[in-house]
């Protein structure tokens, strides 16, 4: 059923391209690509390019303020983190019957 399903869509699709490519006289193949830049897609392109400077220059300075692991253990030695977590333990002398 998906077989016959996806057959006339594909029938469907190559009829409207083969409409669109009489409709407009452009190439429409994949094979050529027909190359129209506008102003919009050069300045999106600038745009673009404009705010990936930006942002690799925000993250660079990012990960020179954040401290990386063997900084934090120069400045705070591993021994200060030790806790104990050992739960304390009832001896029969120190627990009273009421």
């Amino acid at each position: 059923m998906m077989d016959l399903l996806s057959l006339t869509i594909s029938m469907g699709m190559q009829s409207e391209m083969k409409e669109l490519r009489q409709e407009t006289g452009a190439a429409f193949n994949n094979a050529e690509e027909v190359q129209e830049e506008s102003v919009m897609t050069q300045a999106a392109d600038a745009v673009e390019s404009g705010m990936n400077a930006i942002e690799s220059a925000v993250s660079s300075a990012a990960a020179a303020l954040v401290p990386s692991a063997d900084m934090v253990e120069s400045v705070m030695p591993t021994s200060f983190l030790e806790v104990d977590l050992s739960m304390p333990t009832a001896s029969s002398s120190s627990t009273k019957a009421c």
